[in-house]
């Protein structure tokens, strides 16, 4: 068995290799943007639905619950969004 032989880039090519590490850096950074302002709307239709689910006098009871589990939906996509943003942002380990 051949040991691997390995090159280091120079010039033009480690260049390259920079650009293309940055292009992947920025794509993660962007993903985990778009992840955050989804986690963000959750949050805002959470609220909205545990603000329906206590309205008790004026909404009845089939559709609180209704809300109250749409809720519990919303929180936890949230949640689900900002940890896979957050693994995104983790450097990679080999």
């Amino acid at each position: 068995m051949t040991a691997p032989k390995y090159m280091i880039a120079h010039g033009s090519a480690a260049v390259q290799a920079a650009r293309i590490i940055a292009a992947v850096a920025k794509e993660r950074e962007d993903k985990a943007r778009g992840y955050e302002l989804a986690a963000q709307w959750h949050d805002k239709q959470e609220k909205a639905c545990r603000e329906i689910a206590g309205d008790d006098p004026r909404i009845d009871a089939p559709t609180r619950e209704k809300a109250a589990f749409a809720a519990i939906h919303h929180g936890a996509s949230a949640v689900g969004l900002r940890n896979a943003a957050s693994a995104l942002m983790r450097p990679a380990t080999i």
